[in-house]
């Protein structure tokens, strides 16, 4: 085979790779795999070709025909928007050639900002998913920006009647008491600046920072209003409040003195302050959410045998969360004490009605996410301090939609 022929290949070969790295993250290694298999395929059969024939197809030749095998005009389109993307980061819509601008065809927005490609915007939320553990096991709904989605908040009540084959059942035998609830995709803003001495640095990837700023900034946004958000042009969080000032979420106060938290009975029974169809891992999320410092305060605890309660040797070595009374553990920062952020001090030194932790299936949390996120370069706002400005718009929901699903822990009242 000639120099031209491994020319050719190599070409396609990376440019399957390329393609595939722009696929979303979970699945990627599938994609690239599929892609550099049909490669394969194609030049085994080129190779024989040319060894029958005593030609050698031209570069030209074999990358023309590895384009239509993997489905040139729109791979090809993909690339071009995804560079018209990357330019457009880098140095702004009025320093693009025309042939960027062009590229970036639909992905450009009336406000003079533009559309996050579809391969950047599943990276980002797939980010999103291994940082914000309320959006790893809820829940997820796509729409569009502006537009609701209803659900029925769920509470059955049945009378029991047992009939022979033919007899009616009464009216008022079934009774399905649903509400009524909808997701409205809130729209939000966050703005990051980027010193041009860096943009214009061969070293940094614009695109790369955008991602990494936004996934470690919204994911600390979100996951607060998970909890904390009162419904109100933000989602209705898990320990919201309704008009009388009470949890929206079923409580229960711990046990224990009223001088600690909480004892190792108020963790181990806490699971079972809600039904068995919610605790059924092999249907839904099951876990404890706990705050950073009840993490710590609760690796403290021993039990009678004098061994700590927690352990997650097994758990850090296969990658899980950790485990307690066979759920997993998740951390939070947002489990807000009167305090404030929970921390190991203030966990110990909470007043009574603070949530200490929640435990619940977290399928029962949805959140509505829009398909856009939209990216806009401000060039001149801080011009003064030679920096660039990105602002990045994204549309999103949430709400707990069975409330018995979830039960919050509380500090004993006095």
């Amino acid at each position: 085979m000639g120099n031209e022929f491994k020319a050719a290949e190599k070409e396609a070969k990376q440019l399957a790779i390329e393609i595939a790295d722009k696929a979303s993250h979970a699945d990627v290694e599938q994609v690239k795999t599929d892609l550099l298999a049909a490669l394969d395929t194609k030049f085994a059969e080129q190779n024989r070709v040319a060894a029958t024939t005593g030609t050698t197809p031209s570069k030209a030749d074999v990358a023309k025909e590895i384009k239509a095998l993997m489905g040139n005009s729109d791979l090809r389109t993909t690339i071009e928007e995804d560079k018209a993307y990357a330019a457009y980061l880098s140095k702004g819509m009025n320093q693009m050639t025309q042939a960027e601008v062009k590229s970036l065809g639909s992905y450009a927005v009336s406000d003079g900002g533009i559309l996050v490609p579809p391969e950047v915007r599943a990276q980002i939320i797939y980010r999103l998913l291994n940082v914000v553990n309320v959006r790893n096991l809820a829940t997820i709904i796509t729409t569009n920006p502006g537009v609701d989605v209803s659900f029925p908040t769920l509470g059955f009540s049945v009378t029991d009647s047992w009939k022979q084959e033919g007899e009616t059942v009464a009216v008022d035998t079934l009774s399905a008491p649903f509400g009524k609830k909808s997701l409205h995709t809130h729209k939000h803003q966050n703005i990051f600046k980027v010193p041009n001495q860096l943009i214009n640095s061969s070293i940094v990837n614009v695109e790369s920072t955008v991602v990494d700023w936004y996934v470690k900034n919204i994911a600390l946004i979100e996951e607060n209003k998970y909890f904390n958000g009162n419904g109100q042009g933000v989602p209705t969080g898990l320990l919201s409040k309704d008009a009388a000032g009470n949890l929206i979420l079923p409580s229960v106060n711990a046990a224990t003195s009223a001088s600690v938290p909480l004892s190792i009975a108020d963790v181990l029974s806490l699971p079972y302050q809600i039904k068995a169809q919610y605790r059924n891992k092999g249907v839904g999320k099951p876990a404890f959410m706990v705050p950073r410092g009840g993490v710590s305060y609760l690796r403290s605890l021993l039990a009678t045998t004098g061994q700590p309660i927690w352990s997650d040797m097994l758990t850090a070595v296969s990658g899980q969360p950790p485990m307690l009374a066979g759920y997993p553990v998740y951390e939070t920062e947002y489990i807000l004490t009167a305090l404030g952020t929970v921390t190991l001090n203030n966990y110990a030194s909470s007043v009574t009605g603070d949530p200490l932790m929640i435990f619940g299936d977290f399928s029962y949390y949805w959140i509505a996410d829009s398909t856009q996120l939209e990216v806009f370069r401000l060039n001149e706002l801080y011009a003064a301090t030679d920096e660039v400005g990105y602002r990045i718009t994204k549309w999103t929901d949430g709400a707990p939609v069975v409330a018995e699903a979830f039960s919050v822990l509380l500090r004993k009242t006095a």
